[in-house]
């Protein structure tokens, strides 16, 4: 096998797996209390029980998570997917929004 072919071999397998890495993150986000209304992203995505929620990092790098409680300032966090990642793998998969009392 020429020297160039083999080149392109290694770089077609290499785009080929970058492709299809997903964009697509999955943690469980949760708030105290837990009937505060949860957005990803600006859209709503229910009440803050613990679950898990989709997060797709494809057309953009952050996402935005709120928690609105009545009464009490809206809790806002901007995410990368790395930081994402991180929270995944540091508190057993869980993001959380919480106020104080």
């Amino acid at each position: 096998m020429s020297p160039t072919l083999s080149r392109l071999l290694l770089l077609g397998t290499l785009f080929g797996a970058t492709a299809c890495s997903s964009m697509t993150l999955s943690p469980r986000i949760r708030t105290n209390p837990p009937s505060a209304a949860l957005y990803i992203n600006g859209e709503p995505v229910g009440s803050g029980d613990e679950r898990t929620h989709e997060i797709d990092f494809t057309n953009t790098t952050r996402c935005w998570i709120q928690a609105v409680r009545r009464g009490r300032p809206p809790q806002i966090v901007w995410l990368t997917r790395k930081q994402v990642e991180a929270k995944m793998n540091l508190y057993d998969g869980v993001i959380e929004l919480s106020w104080e009392n």
